[in-house]
């Protein structure tokens, strides 16, 4: 499981700041970088995952680099009023830092939702993409996002911003989900304690 694995957390220097990595098992096996979803970080996003007994031995063999979006993991300060966020091509130019800071010859990515669309990477051998985004969001997806960011900046966590965050991550068939599940995101969103940090990430995200 995991949280039995040795684990390790280091600040690594990118092009556009630094970024919070987390590390899990030996560093001499082969390695397999993560990369999250909107409104979570490595840890919430992944953590479930790699703990199901089905996937124990898999992680075993592996050793498992999370990275944070910057100001995305739960402890983050707050980001400066003035700090321009990467847009989605620099996140995608952080991933390479990380890789190229730990000197990464050859991988296995893993990447949910934004973090999908962040893993094309030179090294790889092999790539696990969940809910990547391949066209342009429509005309009522825009507005409902951009919305989203003027409550996220202005009033923080509400019904309206949590409601997106459920939307974004489950569609609209809440009641074909795990009630457990849909509770646990809920509480959890709601809880959320950076939301302007959250605002930036999603700005960079719908550009």
């Amino acid at each position: 499981m995991l949280l039995s694995l040795i684990c390790f957390q280091e600040r690594v220097d990118t092009d556009f700041g630094k970024v919070k990595v987390t590390i899990y098992g030996d560093r001499d096996k082969h390695p397999l970088i993560t990369f999250h979803d909107l409104a979570l970080d490595s840890e919430s996003n992944f953590q479930n995952f790699f703990q199901f007994v089905s996937i124990a031995e898999f992680t075993e063999k592996f050793c498992i680099y999370n990275i944070n979006a910057p100001g995305q993991e739960v402890d983050a300060s707050p980001l400066p009023e003035n700090f321009v966020y990467p847009s989605m091509d620099e996140l995608a130019r952080i991933v390479e830092n990380v890789v190229e800071h730990f000197g990464l010859q050859s991988l296995i990515a893993f990447g949910v939702g934004v973090g999908a669309n962040l893993l094309n990477q030179r090294r790889l051998d092999a790539l696990i993409l969940v809910n990547c985004v391949a066209n342009a969001a429509g005309w009522i997806e825009w507005a409902y996002q951009k919305m989203n960011l003027r409550y996220l900046r202005g009033s923080g966590m509400n019904t309206f911003t949590v409601d997106y965050l459920m939307w974004h991550h489950f569609g609209r068939r809440l009641d074909e989900c795990s009630p457990d599940i849909v509770r646990q995101y809920r509480v959890y969103f709601q809880h959320l304690p950076n939301p302007t940090n959250l605002a930036m990430f999603i700005e960079s995200y719908v550009k």
